[in-house]
């Protein structure tokens, strides 16, 4: 006859399922922080808005842009001496136009979401958004300087913030 023996105590398999345990919690935490500091991150920098400029001569470009209860008002003002276009997203609706005739500042039709509008030299818009734009990114795709100026007025606070950036090729952060 064939004995059995006594039967083995598990000790090891209780410690590493108790390890396997842990670390599986080890590991759902750490995802749980990560979640939450992406989120983090992303509530940091807020929502953004991209802006395309086009340009032939050195370019001085203003954006006022103030907001109330998330609807903003974003007034721009070329102090070139040429036409710019500049491309701003379609749910940007125009308000007024400043320093020229009404008749010479014109939209090309939407494409991808932007219309692009045409602003002759010294000419100003002005747009209401439905949302605040968030951090303005400033394309520059010509190569040759644009020095933009934002000034930011937070009516529900009452805060004030302005930044000059000097873009020579590329993008820029307002």
């Amino acid at each position: 006859m064939i004995s059995m023996g006594k039967p083995r105590s598990l000790p090891k398999l209780r410690s590493q399922g108790t390890a396997s345990a842990a670390g599986f919690v080890l590991v759902v935490l750490l995802s749980l922080v990560a979640v939450g500091s992406a989120k983090q991150a992303g509530d940091l920098l807020g929502s953004s808005t991209n802006i395309g400029v086009e340009h032939m001569q050195p370019l001085a470009i203003s954006f006022d842009i103030g907001t109330l209860a998330g609807v903003a008002v974003i007034d721009v003002l070329s102090e070139s001496k040429e036409t710019v276009y500049l491309d701003v997203p379609v749910a940007w609706i125009e308000r007024e136009v400043r320093n020229v005739p009404i008749k010479d500042v014109t939209a090309d039709p939407a494409s991808f979401g932007y219309s692009r509008w045409k602003l002759p030299a010294g000419a100003g818009i002005s747009f209401r958004s439905g949302s605040d734009p968030g951090r303005i990114i400033l394309h520059n795709p010509s190569g040759i300087s644009v020095k933009a100026s934002v000034r930011r007025a937070d009516l529900d606070t009452g805060g004030v913030d302005s930044n000059v950036v000097l873009i020579l090729k590329g993008e820029g952060e307002l």
